[in-house]
């Protein structure tokens, strides 16, 4: 999917990038990462997104699933993805938080 979405901004394989990034600080020593995660983009970044938000976030559910699977380690909860609009994101930045 991230091969073919072609958008201005944000790539989507740029999140996916970050989330990966996230679960790997976010791991306990039991092997344990958090399920929810909240990206959080500046709104043109958001609303260059809208045409894939939907598709995007099933995607990015998979990315941390498959993360998950592949460093072994155990989602705490169901793999859930928010994409959300945030004014004090500059644009071209991600944040993500865990939820």
């Amino acid at each position: 999917m991230f091969a073919r979405i072609r958008t201005r901004g944000i790539r989507p394989i740029t999140i996916g990038r970050k989330l990966v990034e996230a679960m790997d600080q976010h791991v306990d020593e039991h092997g344990k990462v958090p399920g929810a995660y909240v990206v959080r983009l500046h709104p043109s970044d958001l609303a260059n997104l809208d045409d894939v938000r939907k598709p995007l976030v099933n995607e990015l559910r998979q990315v941390v699933a498959n993360h998950a699977e592949f460093e072994q380690y155990h989602v705490v909860g169901e793999a859930s993805v928010g994409l959300v609009e945030a004014d004090h994101v500059t644009p071209g930045h991600i944040v993500i938080e865990v939820a």
